[in-house]
């Protein structure tokens, strides 16, 4: 969410945008907060905007997000070829929404569909979403079924025997297990578990903007919860939260699928777990720090200070993160929610892209900033970060 700014209380500064080249159509200034009144050259707007996104974070320095922040230019450039497709209107774009159902068909074997089980899924924009239609599908499910026993549907009985299904949150794990950990059964080979999903933009490795979500069955559905469109065309059946939107990503997502194949992304993973066990290994040998988890799950662990550090020692996990900062580094300190507030950790997500050369540059900045404050015993410890504010 944003705000609305007042101009009023903005200084000129914070009002204007003041182009620094000395072309023509850039000696005036361009308000911030409302339409400018006449037009511009449209690499006046480009240079404008691409200038102010110079002060973003590197996304390839970024360890605090699990979304993708690499592809290879194949897949850059077939986005850009279908950005303009919408993915909701399969009439127009009919091989578009070919590929979205290889994609769901390739997934839905991937997370062990039975064979002659007909199994049906969609792309979403992510696995929030996607586990939010998941929710949706069991809650009418159970409704009807309790209307048809004669039961009141917001009152759940203390029964025995209940057939209790499962919705499967796979959000990262969903596109790591199946090729790390493929003996662990947590996917379609368990009975009770009705529909599963997962991001297409953590693991999968498609940039932001796609998730997959996969029913056992046609039954496990509702029907009533897909809407029939046909006003873009034929009639197409969908069940979204959303309507319009990209086709791109989903058409990245099967380049990826079908340039990898199971033995890429299980090198591609293998690879960003050993990096992440590495780099965990390292940061274990200080004697300040203990893990949470080493990354020998997914690619991510967790560290904070031990409890000893923490009564001694002039710095917090918060201060590691501000100063780590300093050559770009992003890996976010924060605190457990509640009733463990009092743990503050550092999380460290490895992606494709992140190499062990790089861990050792980090790991170089950190000893760097260990060092720092070996050297600075009068520091203050910070006892919590910057949060972003709108």
């Amino acid at each position: 969410m944003h705000k609305k700014k007042n101009i009023k209380d903005l200084g000129e500064i914070s009002e204007m945008l003041t182009p620094s080249f000395a072309r023509g159509a850039m000696e005036a200034q361009v308000p911030k907060y409302q339409m400018p009144q006449g037009e511009m050259l449209p690499e006046t707007a480009y240079y404008l905007i691409h200038d102010e996104l110079m002060l973003d974070g590197n996304a390839r320095l970024n360890l605090a997000t699990f979304i993708s922040t690499w592809m290879e230019p194949e897949a850059d450039r077939l986005m850009s070829e279908t950005c303009a497709r919408n993915l909701a209107d399969k009439d127009e774009y009919t091989q578009t929404a070919e590929l979205e159902s290889r994609c769901v068909n390739m997934v839905a074997r991937l997370w062990n569909s039975p064979d002659g089980e007909d199994a049906v899924g969609t792309s979403t924009i992510g696995s929030s979403e996607a586990a939010m239609l998941g929710g949706m599908a069991l809650l009418k499910r159970w409704r009807k079924r309790r209307e048809a026993e004669g039961k009141a549907a917001d009152r759940l009985q203390d029964e025995k025997g209940l057939d209790i299904p499962i919705h499967v949150d796979g959000a990262s794990g969903g596109f790591v297990a199946p090729f790390l950990q493929p003996e662990i059964e947590w996917d379609f080979r368990v009975p009770r578990v009705r529909s599963i999903n997962a991001s297409g933009h953590k693991y999968s490795l498609v940039y932001p903007g796609v998730g997959w979500i996969i029913w056992r069955t046609q039954e496990a559905l509702p029907e009533e919860l897909v809407f029939k469109v046909n006003y873009l065309g034929g009639e197409m059946p969908t069940f979204s939260l959303n309507f319009s939107r990209p086709g791109s990503q989903v058409v990245a997502q099967y380049y990826n699928f079908l340039r990898l194949g199971m033995d890429g992304y299980r090198r591609i993973h293998k690879a960003s777990q050993d990096v992440a066990l590495y780099l965990s290994g390292k940061l274990a040998g200080y004697e300040e720090l203990e893990l949470i988890s080493d990354g020998s799950d997914i690619p991510v662990f967790a560290f904070r200070m031990t409890e000893e550090a923490k009564k001694s020692a002039n710095y917090t996990v918060f201060d590691i993160s501000e100063r780590l900062r300093d050559r770009g580094w992003q890996l976010p300190a924060y605190t457990f929610p509640k009733n463990c507030e009092h743990i503050a950790a550092l999380r460290v997500v490895v992606r494709e892209g992140f190499s062990r050369d790089m861990a050792d540059l980090l790991l170089g900045d950190f000893e760097r900033h260990m060092e720092w404050f070996r050297a600075h015993p009068e520091h203050k410890p910070r006892k919590s970060g910057h949060s972003f504010r709108h």
